[in-house]
């Protein structure tokens, strides 16, 4: 099954980017992220949810990500940087 999802590190190693720059890019919207529910401690029920989750992005929307900064439609990414 192929992989749907990135973590912030692996699109940090893919742009040879550090990390905060990719947190800064999901923190004001630039690139759409979402953050998985997290697990319950051991002995919980699995759906107490305690615990921070990670965050993803769909590929498919890095992938819209990257043409929108690579075409010139909006501000490059780096430029804030």
């Amino acid at each position: 099954m192929p992989k749907k999802f990135l973590s912030i590190k692996e699109i940090a190693e893919i742009m040879d980017l550090p990390r905060q720059t990719i947190n800064n890019w999901i923190g004001d919207g630039r690139l759409p992220a979402f953050r998985t529910r997290g697990f319950a401690e051991k002995g919980e029920p699995k759906h107490a949810g305690k615990g921070r989750g990670v965050v993803r992005v769909a590929i498919e929307d890095f992938e819209k990500f990257l043409k929108k900064y690579r075409t010139g439609e909006a501000q490059s990414p780096k430029s804030k940087v």
